[in-house]
Order: C-alpha cells, then sequence, then structure tokens
C-alpha cells in the first residue's frame, strides 16, 4: 500500500560578491585615495540551498546580487567603533517554477508555488576577513509581497552589528543565509550556502586608537565562550538527542555527527534537528540516522565560525520477535511482534526447519518508525520448527521464535465431510496515489482489489473475513501514519447460485492489534445451509495527518480468513 506526498517548497538562491575596495597611491607624489567605504557595487553570489524539511529533494543553483552597506559611512574608522552592517538585496531569489523537479512514479512533481505576503523571514552571516576575523549575524523582518512561481521573492534586506577590533583593512563578504516559510503552522527553512568562493563585497580602513579620542558605540562587552551538553550520553540509531548551550552568537545552526575524535563529519549523519539561537540560547533536538552503526561520535553543532562538539554514543538495539500462539497444525496463523528493527527497512519472514533450511511460504512486512512491527504469519509446511524474521542478509539482523507444529485434530464429532474453504484476489497492491501537504489534512481514496471467497464445505459452519492494517512507514524513517487513519467501507455479496447469504462488516477504521471484518457467515445459517460463493469488495480511505513529513509511505493489509 503506497501513498505519496510533496510540500510545497520554495527556491533557495545563491549570492556572491565582487568588489573590490583598497588604497590607490600615486607615485612620487605621496598621494593617499581611500575607496569609498561601503560596498558601492553590487556582489553576484551563486548559492547551493538545502530544504531542510526534505533534504534529499533537488534545489537548484540561483544567483542574486548583494551589496553590503556600512553606517556611518567614514573614509576611515578607529578601533572601538561599532558599526551597522546591511545586506542589501539588488536583485532577488527567485521562486521556483516547479516545486518538486525531481519526481519518481509514485511521488509526481506539484504544482508550482504561490509564497503568501509576508511569509518569509531572511537570517544570514556577513564574513569578517583581512586584519579582523570572524562573522556577523544579521536579520530582517518577515515581510515580502506575494512571489508566484517563476517570480523574484522580495525578501527584507537583513542588518547586524560589528564592533570593530584590529586596525588595517577589514574585509565583509556575503555569507550563509536561510529563509524561513511560514506554511500553515510550519515555519519551513530554506539553507544556503555559497557554492563557489565569493569575493568581498565592502573593505572598511580600521585605524588605532588615537589619544583622547573617544570609541563610538557602548564600550564591547565580554564575550564568553559557547557551550554545548547533550541529554543523553548513549542513544540507539534513529533516537533524539536533546541540545541545549549558552553564549551563542545568532544565526543558523548547521548539526552533524562526527567520528570520535571529531573528524569525519556528516551532515547526513543527523535525519532532522530542530536546533535554533536565540537570545544567546541554543536549544533543540537533533535525530540520528537511524542507518548510524553502533559506536562512539560526536554531535557537532556549528554557527558561523563557532564550532562545539559533544560526545554521544550510537547503542546497538537487539532485535526481538514473539509468535502467538506458539504452537498449532499446519495452516495456523500466527501473531507476530518485533522491535529493535532499522525503522522504514523491509522485514522477511520465514518458516525454518529444524535442520536450519528455510521452508513453506515468506512474507515481507515494513518495520514502522518506531523500529516495530507486526505481522499475521500462516504456517504452510509441516517441517516448521522456527519462524525467524532478518532484515538484509546478515545473521546479526535477525530475530526468532519456536513454533511447534501439531496434528490436525480433523472433524469432530457431528462435524460435516471436509471440504474447503479459500479465497483468491483480483490483483495486488492497493494505490493510494499522491496528494500535496499545505498543514490541512487530506483524504486519498482507494479500492480494495475484489475477493472471492468460496466454502465448499457444509453444515452451516460459517467463516469470517477480517483484516489488520500495519502503520504506513516513511521511506526515510521519519514519523510512520497511524494504521487507524486508514478504514473501509465493506460491501460483500452472494453470487448466483449459492445456497446462503453473506453479511458485510461495519464501516470504520482499521487497527495494528484488533481485526476489522470485511464479511462473514455466522455459524448455524437458517435452514442448516451454509457454502457458496461470495464477492468482499471495500472502499478504502487514506486521512493524512495535518502536518505529515512529505514523501512515500508504505504499509501492509492482512486479510484473514478462517
Amino acid at each position: 500500500m503506497f501513498a505519496s506526498f510533496s510540500r510545497p517548497r520554495l527556491h533557495r538562491g545563491r549570492l556572491t560578491s565582487a568588489t573590490t575596495a583598497g588604497v590607490l597611491v600615486a607615485a612620487g607624489a605621496g598621494l593617499v585615495l581611500a575607496a569609498p567605504p561601503a560596498g558601492a557595487v553590487p556582489v553576484p553570489y551563486t548559492a547551493k540551498c538545502v530544504d531542510q524539511a526534505a533534504p534529499a529533494k533537488t534545489v537548484p543553483d540561483g544567483r542574486v546580487d548583494v551589496d553590503i552597506r556600512v553606517g556611518p559611512a567614514k573614509p576611515a574608522y578607529r578601533v572601538g567603533d561599532e558599526v551597522t552592517v546591511t545586506w542589501v538585496w539588488k536583485t532577488y531569489p527567485k521562486v521556483p517554477e516547479d516545486a518538486a523537479p525531481t519526481a519518481t512514479p509514485t511521488s509526481p512533481p506539484t504544482a508550482p508555488t504561490v509564497v503568501a505576503a509576508d511569509s518569509t523571514l531572511p537570517k544570514g552571516q556577513i564574513v569578517v576577513g583581512g586584519a579582523q576575523s570572524g562573522a556577523v549575524p544579521v536579520a530582517g523582518e518577515r515581510k515580502n509581497p506575494e512571489a508566484p512561481a517563476g517570480s523574484e521573492l522580495k525578501i527584507a534586506d537583513m542588518t547586524g552589528k560589528l564592533r570593530l577590533t584590529t586596525a588595517g583593512q577589514v574585509s565583509l563578504t556575503p555569507g550563509d543565509f536561510a529563509r524561513f516559510t511560514k506554511t500553515g503552522l510550519v515555519d519551513a527553512e530554506t539553507r544556503c550556502t555559497p557554492a563557489s568562493p565569493v569575493a568581498v563585497s565592502t573593505t572598511l580602513t580600521v585605524e588605532d586608537d588615537a589619544p583622547g579620542d573617544a570609541p563610538t558605540g557602548p564600550p564591547p562587552a565580554a564575550t564568553a565562550e559557547p557551550t554545548l551538553t547533550a541529554d543523553l550520553a548513549a542513544v540507539a540509531a534513529g533516537g533524539l538527542v536533546t541540545l541545549d548551550g549558552a553564549d551563542w552568537p545568532a544565526g543558523a545552526p548547521g548539526v552533524s555527527l562526527c567520528q570520535a575524535d571529531g573528524g569525519g563529519c556528516d551532515a547526513a549523519g543527523i535525519a532532522a534537528n530542530t536546533v535554533a539561537v536565540a537570545d544567546g540560547r541554543l536549544t533543540g533536538t537533533a535525530t540520528l540516522n537511524p542507518n548510524a552503526a553502533p559506536g562512539s561520535y560526536t554531535v557537532k553543532v556549528t554557527v558561523g565560525t563557532v564550532q562545539k562538539t559533544v560526545p554521544v554514543a550510537v547503542q546497538a538495539v537487539p532485535r526481538t520477535l514473539t509468535a502467538a500462539p506458539p504452537t498449532g497444525p499446519v495452516g495456523t496463523v500466527v501473531k507476530l511482534a518485533g522491535s529493535g528493527f532499522t525503522p522504514g527497512r523491509t522485514v522477511l519472514v520465514r518458516a525454518l526447519a529444524g535442520d536450519g533450511r528455510e521452508v513453506g511460504d515468506g512474507i515481507e512486512v515494513p518495520a514502522g518508525a518506531d523500529g516495530t512491527f507486526t505481522a499475521d504469519f500462516p504456517v504452510t509446511d509441516a517441517a516448521t520448527a522456527v519462524i525467524r524474521v532478518r532484515e538484509g542478509s546478515g545473521d546479526g539482523a535477525t530475530a526468532s521464535a519456536v513454533f511447534t507444529v501439531t496434528p490436525d485434530p480433523g472433524p469432530g464429532p457431528g462435524t460435516p465431510a471436509p471440504g474447503t474453504l479459500s479465497m483468491t484476489q483480483a490483483g495486488s497492491g492497493i494505490d493510494f496515489g499522491g496528494a500535496t501537504l499545505d498543514g490541512s489534512a487530506k483524504t486519498l481514496e482507494a479500492p480494495l482489489n475484489q475477493l472471492t471467497v468460496t466454502d465448499s464445505r457444509s453444515g452451516g459452519m460459517g467463516w469470517s473475513l477480517t483484516g489488520t492494517m500495519t502503520d504506513l512507514a516513511h521511506a526515510g524513517g521519519v514519523a510512520a501514519i497511524p494504521a487507524g487513519n486508514v478504514s473501509w467501507a465493506p460491501n460483500c455479496a452472494a453470487l448466483p447460485g449459492s445456497p446462503s447469504q453473506v453479511t458485510s462488516g461495519g464501516a470504520g477504521p482499521l487497527s495494528s492489534t484488533a481485526a476489522a471484518a470485511l464479511c462473514s457467515q455466522s455459524p448455524g445459517a437458517p435452514g442448516g445451509e451454509s457454502g457458496g460463493s461470495f464477492t468482499a469488495d471495500a472502499l478504502l480511505t487514506l486521512t493524512t495527518p495535518e502536518f505529515a513529513a512529505a514523501g512515500t509511505y508504505s504499509g501492509t493489509l492482512t486479510l484473514s480468513l478462517i
């Protein structure tokens, strides 16, 4: 069972600066001419951007033009002066024509994006170089006109403060920036970094403080060393680590998973994060990649030029399996429950004989976002001694439960001669199609492939056809859609010539633990007659959560006839 959702996404532009400023000395005349103090020439900037809600999606590189201005404008400044630096957009990033340019058979491209008025907040940093080093956090207002697909997203200019601490030539260059766009109740972040080295936009001349000169602005405040702590020293792969810190500069944090010595950092080692800085306080959570191997690591947080790490150990999670009942004849449907598996990964279930060889038929089920799964497994071979579940091909990714096959008790006293009770289905798989998420719940419908139940027994034995549903797991391992979000409306009928009728189950939600009736025939039917052929149909309805993550989801609907 599949469903695919996409989220409207903003195009990320990149900016490059290329203004040169310097000192021209006229040969032999002792003349010194200073360049303009605040960037008079816009700088081209090409940006490589990542949608933080869907890092795997492609966002085309974009170019904008930026001018970094300094106030007050002066030919030269003194050490200790505080100045206002402003990131001025001369041209703007564009809203992409297609919010999801890469499509798959189960995830078609979404419609063009329209960015609402006053929905986007810009933040960034200006890199300080030359005689002084560091970064200036800058931010703008959430103020922009509505921008349809293909047009410029005219976001606000960004401003910050810089204390000049070193004499010499101090350069200012556009650095990383991010856009935070309100989509319903979600603030979707688009984070951009330079695709290539960026040229200097503005250069300031800073002179030593002369005796008697008073620097402009308040005296510089002492800066404390930023701190970083984690609530857990050890966590399972795919687990959540809560981060906290003090005395951080403003800016958009980057979070990555590194080796124990701090090297080999990989942003993909963190599946998602909510880390942010407000008034110097760093808070948020980091979700480890569910495929992270057990071992010692560090989590690194970067804001501008500031980097801090905190150690964390990824623990191996034991895989478990329970089977109920543990005994029964061939044909018994065993309810399995497993835990400790990689979220979103496919788990293969097989029966093993006493000598370890595979026997009977196998099934596949997906592990949910929490690494658990449930499944109904029919025992089809008398040699079955063990039921094994395996994730991948390694023995370390398995769990098993003992099952003992008992003799078939056969017909009881007064039971008619045995016939057969069977079912067939026209086709396999259910596809709910796709929907574009916009902060509201979506309803998708799909028909159940028709089943035909044939009962050639006699004597009013009766039967029931039921269904259970697993949670719909996200292909990227994020939160699953609960099984109860899928409901059905059964419609069953007796085929012509059948000596008895059939009862349709009630409409309602499905469950991973309680079987829902699709159709049934009660024992002791009127007149003592039973049997015949019957069709079983149902309309399935999937209701998405309001704020489900974009991507492809899959689950398993298991139908049992007894």
